[in-house]
């Protein structure tokens, strides 16, 4: 992140460098001698400058102060990006590795209920049917244990590569409170800082555009300098200056593809802005419906282990069919599942919102980005 920092702030430097308003000076020498019976010797030192009657050079200065001044934003954006991707690799992390205890807990709860079977079973007071059909479950289960396994160290390894060190544990941060959607929104576009950007990026191209219809002026080359004069036969020089101008005519360059182009990035960037505007606004509102939909879902009104183990008992009261026991065992490992998904819902929800808005409100994270910048 710190190199993509630099390499933006070495972007930033290079585009807010422009030409200077005059173009480099030039001195020359000049020397005459005339052969003729009235010649003369002339020595002359003139030095020559050339004016942008339009000031084509000092519109391109400003143009690339304004870009310059986007840099910053582009930078910050850059990072709130970075860091919204850390989050929701993060938020995925640890949805996996609640995922992967759940799972553990099933599978724990069906090897017992195999091995309590196997046992019964050896002892005839229950069915083969009942030991096999369970140990059965316990296989199959197992896959699904071994897949979440994989998927939980997966992300565990992919978010210790970001970070360039393992990740012992997790602690993910509380909510905020969030404001209006129409209060979201508009705060997202104003502040937003690629939109920020985008806005500085117009108003350098909008300047840059009328520099460049400017070209059309002429240019006015300015001379003067110092000569001297020597009679025909080789006498004593007598200093004096000469001073001169010319006007450039503008007949066959008229800088019209320059304009031409100028105006094209004036309006991309306009379509680019407009896009983005408007994607920002829809993202926004987006998560935030997604939000408060999200938060609308309850808890598990029934308590998973207290349903396993009336389960249990209505299976050994002769109530209830192995095939009973092992749906309810896969009822409450899918309610277990179904109340992770919740969460993780609402906790993407709401990461995708914040970086839709383009800012993060915890303090320790908004702390994190701003010593990134530094």
């Amino acid at each position: 992140m710190r190199a993509r920092i630099a390499a933006a702030n070495a972007r930033t430097t290079a585009a807010g460098i422009a030409d200077v308003d005059v173009t480099n000076p030039e001195i020359a020498y000049r020397h005459e001698d005339a052969r003729g019976t009235a010649g003369a010797r002339t020595d002359a030192v003139v030095g020559t400058v050339t004016v942008d009657l339009g000031f084509v050079a000092a519109g391109e200065r400003r143009a690339a102060n304004q870009r310059g001044e986007a840099g910053p934003l582009w930078a910050r954006a850059a990072v709130v990006d970075a860091v919204c991707g850390l989050r929701r690799e993060a938020g995925d992390s640890v949805a996996a590795d609640s995922e992967l205890a759940v799972r553990r807990r099933a599978q724990g709860r069906l090897e017992t209920l195999g091995d309590t079977l196997v046992q019964l079973a050896a002892a005839g007071e229950a069915s083969g049917y009942d030991r096999d059909r369970t140990l059965l479950a316990v296989a199959a289960h197992r896959v699904d244990l071994a897949v979440a396994e994989g998927e939980a160290q997966a992300l565990r390894s992919t978010l210790a590569a970001r970070v360039s060190q393992d990740v012992e544990s997790l602690e993910l941060s509380s909510p905020s409170e969030l404001p209006a959607p129409d209060q979201l929104v508009e705060t997202a576009i104003e502040s937003h800082p690629e939109l920020r950007a985008l806005l500085l990026e117009q108003k350098a191209a909008r300047t840059a555009e009328a520099a460049a219809r400017r070209k059309v002026a002429p240019d006015l080359t300015l001379s003067g300098g110092a000569r001297f004069d020597a009679p025909p036969d080789r006498g004593p020089a007598t200093p004096g200056f000469e001073v001169g101008a010319a006007v450039e005519l503008p007949i066959f360059d008229t800088h019209k593809a320059e304009a031409f182009r100028a105006e094209a990035s004036l309006q991309e960037i306009g379509a680019t802005l407009a896009r983005r505007q408007a994607e920002v606004g829809a993202e926004v509102r987006s998560a935030w419906t997604r939000l408060a939909s999200a938060r609308r879902l309850g808890g598990l009104e029934a308590d998973p282990a207290a349903v396993w183990d009336a389960a249990q008992d209505r299976f050994v009261g002769g109530e209830a069919s192995i095939e009973e026991l092992l749906q309810t065992a896969r009822d409450v490992e899918a309610a277990q599942l179904s109340e992770l998904r919740a969460q993780t819902l609402r906790r993407t929800a709401y990461i995708d919102l914040w970086c839709a808005a383009g800012t993060h409100p915890e303090a320790p994270i908004s702390a994190a980005i701003e010593e990134a910048l530094r």
